[in-house]
């Protein structure tokens, strides 16, 4: 079994990326299905969060929760109400809808677990010397929180969270580190991380979960994020 000393020893970071050594200087990760595992409390709590009244959506939404995961809260209530309810809501009801939810998410997330081997992995890229970053649809409040419950936002060089956009958080993580494209990973688990590297121009991997699998090619895959390890 590696080491964080064997690990310590690979500068810079080079790890298994479409079937070939890719040299890295920096590491990017979706938080939901990525680092902890999440999305099952997330959907249970968009079931819970459903008003009174709306039950003949309930199956319709939690499709559209799977397909779009990713997407931060506020966009996934207003999608519920204004293109399945077929209601008009103000910004002002929504920021309360949103409130509403977290008071349901926050408690079923705190249990959540680490992904299979996401951990160990952060703790290696540190080790090799990488930069490394989480960018969620999670608010930013909650986000940190999540991560502070684990003793694990001292792993990250930076926290980013919703309101700061997919594509626009790596374009931020680029032109902060001056880093270039091909240099720089983002791990993630739903078609709105695969579609952001695209756009970008970054290194994708696919970690499966529970959200609906990217239609966005994807061309390294793995379960466990320790098998990209040299």
């Amino acid at each position: 079994m590696r080491t964080a000393i064997t690990f310590a020893l690979l500068m810079p970071i080079q790890l298994i990326l479409n079937g070939s050594t890719t040299e890295l200087d920096a590491v990017v990760f979706d938080c939901d299905g990525v680092l902890l595992e999440t999305i099952p409390a997330k959907l249970q709590a968009y079931m819970d969060w459903m008003p009174p009244g709306y039950e003949s959506l309930r199956e319709v939404f939690k499709a559209h929760n799977l397909k779009s995961f990713g997407q931060s809260r506020s966009v996934q209530l207003r999608y519920f109400y204004e293109e399945l309810a077929n209601r008009e809501v103000t910004d002002d009801f929504l920021l309360h809808e949103v409130d509403r939810f977290a008071s349901i998410c926050e408690p079923l997330c705190k249990a959540a677990p680490w992904a299979e081997g996401s951990k160990e992995f952060v703790e290696a890229c540190k080790a090799m010397g990488a930069r490394t970053f989480v960018l969620s649809g999670t608010p930013q409040r909650e986000l940190v929180a999540m991560l502070d419950q684990r003793n694990a936002s001292r792993f990250f060089n930076e926290i980013y969270g919703f309101p700061i956009t997919k594509a626009g958080g790596l374009l931020k993580i680029l032109e902060e580190g001056d880093s270039d494209r091909d240099r720089v990973l983002f791990i993630g688990d739903a078609e709105k991380d695969a579609s952001a590297a695209l756009q970008v121009g970054v290194h994708f991997v696919y970690r499966p979960s529970e959200a609906d699998r990217p239609v966005t090619i994807v061309q390294t895959e793995t379960k466990n994020l320790m098998a990209l390890v040299m």
